[in-house]
């Protein structure tokens, strides 16, 4: 048998080397249990995440003063270090450096996402100093937006110079109520095209579920832990020529299929700032409540925004998108989930 003295220095050994091990620095990889991936992520292979759709990030505390991404292609990426404002960087396929210029020593926070709608991000691993880690960071509630450029996160847009300095609503939402969000949008995209069930064209429907840079069927669930707590939908402003009773019949099938994607969200249905078809979109509305879906309703905008709120009678101005998430935000804050100590 062992002598109590070595027995114990075998027990302490032990010990140490199990605290060793939890307390070994995350490195940034895909299994990195520090890394938040927020938004529509897949991993169809098991080397990168593929991030789609505009709104989606990533997000990690790290120590250290610098951080680089090794991506698996080229894609302009935007960085906010430390709370900061974006930074536009290009990246090619290979180790993006993204702190050219280095930080201070000390604890930071990254936010990593897409320049522009439908960019992807197809991300290996994340890289830090040598003997610096990723640290732990905070959950909040998701909110997904779906929409299109009234939605998205539009501020790379040159050809309305006010979209440089405007974040829109969907954006100002998430930052008033302390959410995570995502901007499921795309600039023109509209719900219906023709009569029927998009009639063969593209509409928001295949956008949502099956665009060309999806690897996604309609029953496959996303990765990276993506469950919004509120869906939102804001559809019809390019949806000319439709009446309001194709308009119903549409949205509802597409507001069936959200409501599969996302079976325990609250779905908010925003009548068009601009008003357009305002009574098909609240008749779909009626027919979820009607068949038994408690957590729908329509939300009509009517009087929310002047006509010098608007930019170009369609976007909201920067002052126009804020008066609108301030009232969005009333409707949206009794649907986040209560905080729990």
């Amino acid at each position: 048998m062992l002598d109590r003295p070595l027995l114990l220095s075998i027990l302490l050994l032990g010990a140490l080397s199990a605290v060793c091990a939890a307390e070994s620095p995350h490195d940034g990889s895909l299994a990195d249990t520090n890394l938040r991936f927020i938004g529509r992520w897949d991993r169809h292979d098991s080397k990168l995440f593929h991030g789609h759709w505009s709104g989606h990030y990533v997000r990690t505390g790290f120590t250290g003063t610098t951080v680089k991404a090794q991506i698996a292609a080229d894609a302009n990426v935007q960085v906010s270090i430390d709370g900061g404002p974006f930074q536009e960087i290009a990246g090619k396929a290979g180790v993006v450096n993204l702190t050219p210029q280095p930080l201070a020593a000390g604890n930071h926070t990254l936010l990593l996402t897409t320049r522009r709608e439908e960019d992807e991000i197809q991300l290996q691993k994340l890289e830090f100093d040598p003997g610096a880690s990723t640290l732990p960071s905070p959950e909040h509630p998701i909110i997904e937006f779906i929409g299109d450029s009234i939605t998205t996160n539009a501020g790379d847009r040159k050809d309305y110079k006010d979209f440089t300095v405007t974040k829109p609503y969907s954006w100002r939402v998430a930052e008033l109520l302390g959410a995570d969000h995502v901007q499921v949008s795309e600039s023109g995209v509209p719900l219906t095209t023709g009569h029927g069930y998009f009639a063969g064209k593209v509409g928001m429907e295949t956008q949502y579920f099956k665009a060309r840079n999806f690897h996604h069927k309609v029953t496959d669930l996303w990765e990276g832990g993506y469950v919004p707590a509120i869906v939102v939908i804001n559809l019809g402003t390019n949806d000319n020529g439709v009446k309001d009773a194709d308009c119903a019949v549409t949205y509802e099938k597409f507001l069936r299929n959200v409501r599969v994607r996302n079976p325990n969200a609250a779905i908010v249905v925003m009548r068009t700032f601009n008003g357009s078809l305002a009574n098909g979109t609240r008749q779909a509305v009626d027919a979820l409540v009607k068949s038994g879906d408690k957590e729908i309703q329509f939300v009509d905008t009517a009087g929310w925004l002047e006509a010098s709120d608007y930019m170009d009678g369609i976007h909201p101005t920067s002052s126009g998108s804020l008066k609108a998430a301030k009232r969005l935000s009333e409707i949206l804050a009794p649907l986040l989930p209560k905080k729990t100590e």
